[in-house]
């Protein structure tokens, strides 16, 4: 039982390991990137943001579990 624990311990190590120690290449220019685009288009204010014409009318109705 003891030798089960320490394999899976060694197991999983080192698969921490091995997912610390890879990077993908692309990810933090395409974070970069988005976070450019973030920042320039800004917040909306509650002026600008407007609501749908039909939003609350949909019809409620009860489906009963069967």
């Amino acid at each position: 039982m003891k030798r089960l624990f320490v394999l899976c311990l060694v197991v999983l190590v080192g698969i921490l390991l091995i997912s610390a120690s890879v990077s993908m290449p692309g990810k933090k220019m395409q974070d970069a990137q988005y976070l450019q685009k973030i920042k320039k288009a800004g917040p909306e204010t509650s002026a600008q943001v407007k609501r749908a014409p039909d939003f609350g009318k949909i019809p409620l109705y009860f489906i009963p579990n069967k």
